[in-house]
């Protein structure tokens, strides 16, 4: 069986990507989070006890991903 912070660590990942490689949100990470949310990883995970998914993906400026963290019941 998979360890929960393999999920967490996912997300976090698709969060915290340097916008400066990409033009806007990519489709791809969006999705990302959708899979990983809907196969129940916990929204309010945190790198390391820090950082949460919401807050890197805030600071990146991604709002899709932003609304998506929220409407799965992310605490800010």
């Amino acid at each position: 069986m998979k360890s929960p912070d393999v999920g967490c660590r996912a997300l976090i990942h698709a969060c915290a990507r340097e916008p400066k490689h990409w033009i806007g949100e990519p489709k791809c990470q969006v999705e990302i989070v959708k899979l990983l949310l809907s196969g129940g990883v916990d929204p309010n995970c945190t790198a390391g006890g820090r950082k949460t998914a919401l807050q890197f993906a805030s600071d990146n400026g991604y709002s899709e991903i932003v609304k998506l963290l929220k409407d799965a019941g992310t605490k800010e």
